[in-house]
């Protein structure tokens, strides 16, 4: 049997996804935490704040950072050939379309 091989480009990040897996990650942190040292709520309060914000902050970070990946030039520089738009000089101007004998 023949293989088919494929390739596949790279995922972009799920920003979304990104920041809910933190928070998730966060108040369960805070949860484990407040549980390992017996602390009472009022005295882990402030982590849940504290885990939105940052993974807010992160989120942004994450989409200023995909921002500049995805940037493209406005004009992208030509692979091969002449710069400044203009023809070289092995093309001509004017091309031939048929030849006809004139009698």
């Amino acid at each position: 049997m023949s293989e088919i091989q494929t390739t596949t480009a790279p995922r972009r990040l799920g920003i979304a996804h990104l920041v809910l897996g933190l928070i998730f990650l966060g108040i369960s942190a805070v949860w484990a935490i407040g549980q390992a040292t017996n602390a009472d709520l009022g005295s882990t309060a402030v982590g849940f704040p504290a885990v939105l914000i940052l993974a807010g902050l992160i989120g942004l970070a994450a989409s200023v950072v995909g921002s500049r990946r995805r940037a493209v030039p406005a004009y992208p520089a030509p692979a091969d050939g002449p710069t400044n738009h203009e023809p070289t000089a092995d093309i001509e101007d004017t091309a031939v379309l048929s030849t006809e004998e004139q009698s």
